[in-house]
């Protein structure tokens, strides 16, 4: 991101017979059985749930493009406990891998910083959640600023509506 302290951002080498790895991947996805509580929907369903309420609230196309992926990467870390419940340690990790695999300004004739901030909202859904005292949020919304803090607690907040699990 470029509050990290990067001048120039460009993504290269997208490959495009990776189009259709990814296609089956997010296909995938309405299929996938979250096995976890927290979620009453299939894995694709949540996510199309959450870009329903995102356009229905009138978030911008970036907002509702990372809610349509912000939880691919589940389907590469999920876990069973003992107790056959799910869990996604990082998923929010390998879900924005998997965003920058399926989308590229090569291959879409899409904005690198548009991009960049559907990453940035994929990477950090789950960080969002962990931000609880002033002082961490008086740190992210420093290295943020307020305006994508506040975005991150909206798309928390939708994630929980889209869930089935909460009211």
């Amino acid at each position: 991101q470029y509050f990290e302290g990067f001048d120039l951002i460009k993504f290269v080498g997208f490959n495009e017979n990776n189009s259709d790895i990814c296609r089956q991947r997010y296909l995938s996805m309405f299929t996938f059985d979250q096995q976890n509580p927290y979620h009453k929907y299939l894995l694709g369903i949540h996510c199309i749930k959450l870009a329903q309420i995102a356009f229905e609230e009138g978030e911008d196309e970036v907002f509702i493009e990372a809610a349509k992926m912000h939880d691919i990467g589940k389907l590469d870390t999920q876990t069973i406990d003992e107790k056959g419940v799910a869990h996604y340690y990082s998923h929010d990790s390998i879900s924005t891998l998997r965003a920058i695999e399926a989308t590229s300004e090569e291959a879409f004739d899409i904005d690198t910083q548009k991009l960049l901030e559907v990453y940035f909202i994929i990477n950090n859904h789950m960080r969002i959640r962990g931000i609880k005292s002033e002082k961490a949020q008086a740190k992210y919304c420093k290295l943020w600023g307020q305006e994508k803090f506040d975005l991150l607690k909206r798309f928390e907040h939708y994630d929980n509506l889209a869930s089935g699990r909460s009211e």
